[in-house]
């Protein structure tokens, strides 16, 4: 019975939580003169009203499931882990590397893929450089990762490369005066919003080919020949950069060797799923 109990406020714990998240976020819409009933009728036909809906739901939810599973089995074992998402994060760039350079397709393709998220970057013949960025010693092709709201983007080059990309959010300007030198901020001037975080993309796009990230301090150089088509000089040799504006967002792309205009992809997280059952199909 004692068991039982137990059992019951396991279930019944979350299942309160949920309703009470519900009528908290019904009365906050109720007095901002929203109707919270048709909320949450829209809620659900968004996640489940339909098969795609459905997919949708499954393919957002799925990550975050398995990453929640792998935080409870740690703390079961009496492991306190508060690394989920940076070893969700590392698990799925081992995991894509892999898939993406070992040009393994079908089943096998698959399972290598899940090994290699799984085992980590170890067996996935990644590596962290000296400053943490990570890389495949054994591929002689370069690559680099970002995230920002609903995208992420990887740029491959056969030379160092780095890439970042950045929501538009005006509030971020008020960083400019530490991290733009006084050139950089003086040509901003004429568009803030816009030349900011074509300037800042480009600065962080620069620190990740470097290999530094963070400790190349973004105010110990000037981006604004990259802006002109130019090359900068940097301790890693020279670089070459592009921006482009992209619905919101700014992406830069600096690598060590001329870039002209590199091919942008467009793949949305379906057509990816696509690709892979196709090719385990064939």
């Amino acid at each position: 019975m004692e068991k039982f109990k137990r059992s019951l406020g396991s279930f019944a714990v979350p299942l309160l939580s949920i309703l009470l998240a519900f009528l908290i976020g019904g009365i906050i819409m109720a007095a901002l003169g929203a109707d919270p009933f048709a909320a949450v009728k829209y809620l659900f036909q968004g996640a489940f009203g339909s098969k795609a809906n459905i997919g949708t739901t499954l393919t957002k939810a799925t990550p975050l499931m398995f990453t929640s599973l792998c935080a409870c089995f740690a703390y079961k074992c009496g492991v306190f882990n508060l690394g989920g998402e940076g070893q969700f994060l590392m698990g799925s760039i081992a995991a894509f590397v892999t898939a993406y350079f070992s040009g393994i397709t079908g089943f096998f393709g698959v399972v290598l893929a899940l090994l290699a998220g799984v085992l980590g970057v170890r067996e996935a013949e990644l590596r962290e450089g000296a400053w943490g960025k990570p890389e495949a010693p054994s591929c002689a092709r370069r690559f680099n990762l970002s995230h920002s709201g609903a995208y992420i983007v990887l740029a491959v080059s056969d030379a160092e490369v780095g890439v970042d990309v950045e929501r538009v959010q005006e509030r971020r300007l008020r960083v400019a005066g530490r991290v733009l030198l006084p050139e950089e901020r003086e040509w901003m001037e004429h568009n803030p919003t816009e030349r900011f975080f074509r300037l800042w993309t480009l600065k962080e796009s620069v620190m990740k080919a470097v290999g530094k990230g963070l400790a190349l301090p973004p105010s110990g150089f000037s981006v604004l020949p990259l802006t002109r088509g130019e090359p900068i000089r940097t301790e890693a040799g020279a670089l070459f950069g592009r921006s482009t504006p992209l619905d919101g967002y700014w992406l830069s792309v600096c690598a060590a060797e001329p870039l002209g205009e590199p091919p942008l992809h467009r793949v949305t997280a379906h057509e990816l799923m696509n690709k892979r059952e196709s090719e385990a199909r064939q």
